[in-house]
């Protein structure tokens, strides 16, 4: 990877409570040299203590011109949503007056976001397909949304969030969301880079055919799936299913030694389990995207795709298991394009390199650091 981006100066702005790193809207740059962070929520995990600063130390930096990019994911604040009905409204006030400290350095840092607009980027790793009202002030100020659920349709990204917008022709008319709209980009959540070589995992012989393991509680697609999985495993496929709850490890051992993995959608149509299954060698089974995509993986040619219509996910299988040398050279294919695309380290040059892109024309300097 061409390292000339990683002179970039970056300041963070979110919360970085999350003892797993992955869960962290901002864990792109946990490991990335040249940023600072400001925490905004409880106490900061282990992990990211040693990098935060405090908000009047990066202001001060911020003028000083130390910083070519502010990066700002979700900001805890005592905010309403207005979207929700008073009851709910109020509700979630109280709940968040308990966290009153989070609520409060997130309060500060919104105020501070007008300052940092002419460089400001936002991540939105949320599950709901819609932005929410309490973001809007962050995605009017800044240069672009980074959105991990992005709708096909991006207009879509802004339904019921005002009594205007209950249909997606009047989004556009509306100047501040046309003006948002031109601003948002799609974004993966991604994987940690070297996962299958720390795991011992790269090359791994194939004992199953298709792996899952899930839950399917509330999940009435997955029913439906794991039914179609079970009729392949009657006619002599080997399917595995374990019941029991598997550890992390052994998850993505069962991963590596498949030739498919179903990935269903979980809380938003991007999960983790695609980019795990990639990154051991096996090809991910997904359901057709309802959202745009950072550097998609092609049906065929990386993961096999099927509709959620009655026996899709089967006819789909079968028809890919006649063949399982490609899907052996498909899972090698998936698991280079993630190592290429989708890791940790090459999301965070996406967001750079794109977020300089946009703020070169007005800024010279931007022009500089992308050589």
């Amino acid at each position: 990877m061409d390292g000339s981006y990683l002179s970039t100066r970056i300041l963070c702005l979110g919360d970085l409570s999350f003892q797993k790193e992955r869960e962290c809207d901002l864990c792109f740059f946990l490991h990335y040299a040249n940023a600072d962070f400001v925490h905004c929520g409880a106490k900061p995990a282990v992990h990211a203590v040693d990098r935060c600063i405090s908000l009047t130390e990066a202001r001060r930096n911020y003028l000083a011109e130390k910083y070519d990019l502010v990066i700002a994911g979700k900001l805890p604040t005592l905010e309403p949503n207005p979207r929700k009905s008073f009851f709910h409204r109020w509700a979630g006030v109280a709940g968040k007056v308990c966290r009153v400290a989070a609520a409060w350095r997130g309060a500060r840092v919104a105020r501070l976001l007008e300052l940092f607009a002419p460089r400001l980027v936002v991540l939105d790793m949320e599950d709901r397909p819609i932005i929410d009202n309490m973001r809007f002030r962050a995605a009017s100020l800044c240069r672009l949304y980074f959105k991990r659920e992005l709708p096909q349709n991006p207009c879509n990204a802004f339904l019921y969030t005002t009594a205007r917008n209950e249909d997606n022709g009047n989004i556009q008319r509306q100047r501040g969301f046309a003006k948002i709209l031109a601003k948002l980009r799609p974004i993966s959540l991604g994987v940690e880079p070297g996962l299958a070589g720390e795991m011992g995992l790269g090359n791994v012989g194939k004992k199953y055919d298709v792996f899952f393991a899930g839950t399917t509680y509330n999940r009435p697609t997955r029913l439906s799936g794991l039914e179609q999985l079970r009729r392949l495993r009657a006619e002599g496929y080997r399917v595995d299913l374990p019941e029991e709850r598997l550890s992390q490890k052994e998850f993505w051992q069962r991963c590596a030694q498949s030739l498919v993995v179903w990935c269903p959608e979980g809380f938003g149509w991007d999960c983790f389990r695609t980019y795990e299954t990639a990154a051991v060698g096996a090809v991910p089974l997904i359901q057709y995207p309802t959202i745009q995509r950072h550097a998609p993986l092609i049906d065929g040619e990386h993961a096999l795709y099927y509709g959620v219509e009655e026996g899709q996910l089967y006819v789909k299988l079968k028809t890919a298991l006649a063949d399982r040398e490609h899907l052996r050279e498909m899972g090698r294919r998936v698991r280079e394009h993630v190592e290429r695309y989708h890791t940790f380290d090459f999301l965070a040059r996406y967001v750079i390199e794109e977020s300089l892109k946009a703020i070169q024309a007005q800024e010279p300097q931007a022009a500089e650091l992308l050589g």
